[in-house]
């Protein structure tokens, strides 16, 4: 899947890709990615992130950051506005 998405990425088909994995995966997820793509600029998302009062600011770093991937957990996604 990682490669997938950093090869679409390469061709133009998309501008970022979102990986929503189980919670306890995340940063298994994140270490993962980088062992293969060592220079790719991820974000992955911490419990603090989605807090009530870092949501909004969070969502906007998702949006308009210059990410190849992100990386999130299931409950987190269910928690995007």
């Amino acid at each position: 899947m990682v490669a997938s998405a950093m090869e679409s990425k390469r061709l133009g088909l998309c501008q970022k890709s979102i990986f929503v994995v189980p919670n306890h995966l995340t940063e298994q997820w994140a270490s993962e990615f980088l062992r293969l793509y060592p220079s790719a600029n991820i974000l992955v998302t911490t419990k603090k992130d989605f807090e009530t009062h870092n949501r909004k600011k969070f969502c906007a770093r998702i949006a308009t950051g210059d990410y190849d991937a992100v990386i999130i957990g299931h409950s987190q996604f269910e928690r995007i506005p």
